[in-house]
């Protein structure tokens, strides 16, 4: 079909009274050319049709949905003369809208939007999936909460994370615990992995900010406080000495699927993010009581992981040096302002010995670039997003991939299909880097401060290989674009600042930044 998709085909071909006509479905092709289903695992992803008569007939599947590009037909009557038009791919998703676009001037960055939406849409099916084609189809916390903020600037996402809250909140254990998937088919023993049960205080948090909805925070404010209370437990003298779960999953260049960053390290980066969102939570809701607790709780936190885990040179101890290790405090606000450009001058150190690429998984991944970003090395940030060898975003592209994928490599042209057959080919959580795209490639950038966009930042970063770039997110004012082209040293800038809403621009030339008000804006600068 040309593009890897999920829903149903529709048959509209010829039949003969008794015969069947079987529908094998896949996402990718073998080398000599029949379809590999080996990432299906135990899915027979196989549809059949018995006709009732010798005549033309049309049809589509009724109760299940399949993860596929290719289809396979078997069983055509004897002499029929098959034609592409026997067979329509139907795509199916839950019913949101599309309020956001990204565009630029590069063709690959193009289509790692669309990669980023085709994979949102296939796996926004009821609930928020980890992988719409083999025998799992979950929703898996960690993958949603690491894809939550891109997943709201590209569709309409605000119900149907509420909804999907709803459910975690029924599913979440009793000692606050949250299972790795929602809703929870797994039983109780599949719970409590930091990163994951964190959707619980990442994914509110997310949707306040981005819609401004107070009700998301109040909903699930005491299943936040379980989380933090269950975290609390488990802590001695403010960091996490044991706790299991998946790791930084998927890291590139390891042996082992949950990276190198201990689980410990992880759980105790993660319960001080988690407190710290309760702490906001709590002021956003007027309880200032429980924010002077939770705040004080979260300092107490991040002081035992900078104690812990941090030399006086900001360089990770008592757990491996990885990436991820060293950006997860950055992000989380956990460091000491006087130790922060320490971190990150060794967060950039250990991207130069990588050559220049990342070496993060699951989690770590949707916040290098910012991180990069924030420590004044856009262009580091820049290269990353840009880079064409393994493992990088565009490498899965050179691949042929129209989907995000499971794994950074899980089809080259070289060695063929991963060998693991966890594999999946449509699997969104590395599409993270869509927030960043919108917030510092094109420049619509959120103001935490003004959740839902009643005031927002027009900050693009001028660079990489681009000549332009733009974006555009219909919020609940009305629509808020901006965009930039650059011709020569001269950089032409336009921004539409919805009704009721007030916009700050900042300039890449230097030029002291200027709010505006509602209507179209265009500004011409020299770099």
């Amino acid at each position: 079909l040309g593009q890897n998709m999920v829903g149903w085909i529709r048959l509209d071909m010829p039949g003969v009274e008794g015969e069947t006509i079987k529908m094998r479905f896949a996402e990718m092709l073998s080398p000599d050319g029949n379809i590999y289903t080996e990432n299906y695992r135990s899915a027979k992803s196989t549809n059949y049709y018995t006709a009732a008569e010798t005549e033309n007939f049309q049809w589509r599947p009724t109760f299940t949905f399949h993860g596929f590009r290719y289809v396979e037909l078997s069983g055509i009557p004897k002499g029929a003369n098959p034609t592409k038009d026997w067979l329509k791919g139907l795509v199916l998703h839950s019913d949101i809208a599309n309020i956001g676009s990204f565009d630029s001037s590069h063709a690959k960055l193009n289509r790692l939007q669309k990669n980023i939406t085709w994979g949102q849409r296939g796996n926004f099916l009821e609930v928020p999936t980890d992988c719409p084609q083999r025998d799992e189809r979950l929703g898996w916390t960690g993958d949603a909460q690491a894809f939550c903020s891109t997943a709201m600037f590209n569709y309409d996402s605000h119900a149907f994370f509420k909804s999907w809250l709803r459910t975690m909140r029924d599913d979440q254990l009793d000692d606050g615990r949250i299972p790795h998937v929602i809703p929870n088919i797994l039983g109780p023993k599949a719970a409590g992995s930091p990163g994951w049960m964190d959707a619980a205080t990442i994914v509110p948090w997310q949707v306040y900010l981005r819609t401004g909805d107070q009700e998301v925070l109040e909903e699930n404010y005491e299943m936040m406080q379980s989380l933090v209370s269950w975290y609390r437990s488990k802590s001695k003298d403010g960091v996490i000495p044991k706790i299991g779960g998946f790791g930084d999953w998927l890291q590139p260049n390891t042996k082992e699927t949950k990276g190198d960053t201990p689980p410990h390290l992880l759980g105790s980066a993660f319960y001080a993010n988690s407190v710290r969102i309760l702490a906001n939570a709590a002021e956003v809701l007027g309880k200032s009581e429980d924010a002077k607790k939770y705040r004080s709780e979260s300092t107490s936190v991040n002081e035992a992981f900078t104690k812990h885990y941090l030399d006086d040179k900001g360089r990770i101890q008592n757990a491996p040096e990885t990436q991820t290790a060293y950006i997860l405090p950055l992000e989380f606000e956990i460091v000491p302002d006087e130790l922060r450009t320490k971190l990150e001058a060794n967060l950039l150190r250990l991207i130069d010995e990588a050559d220049g690429h990342l070496r993060t998984g699951f989690l770590g991944t949707p916040y290098i670039a910012k991180i990069l970003d924030r420590a004044g090395h856009p262009e580091v940030a820049y290269s990353l997003l840009f880079k064409e060898t393994y493992p990088s975003w565009f490498f899965s592209i050179n691949q042929g991939a129209t989907t995000m994928w499971e794994r950074w490599d899980s089809y080259t042209h070289e060695k063929g299909f991963h060998p693991q057959k966890m594999n999946s080919f449509n699997h969104y959580a590395y599409g993270a880097i869509g927030e960043w795209m919108y917030e510092r490639v094109a420049g619509l950038a959120i103001d935490p401060a003004n959740p839902g966009y009643k005031h927002f930042f027009v900050r693009p970063i001028v660079g990489g290989l681009l000549t332009s770039a733009s974006a555009k997110l219909e919020t609940l004012y009305g629509t808020a674009a901006s965009s930039w082209k650059l011709k020569g040293t001269t950089l032409n800038m336009e921004v539409t600042v919805p009704p009721n809403t007030t916009a700050t621009i900042e300039f890449p030339n230097g030029r002291e930044s200027e709010t505006v008000s509602p209507g179209k804006h265009t500004f011409t600068i020299e770099l």
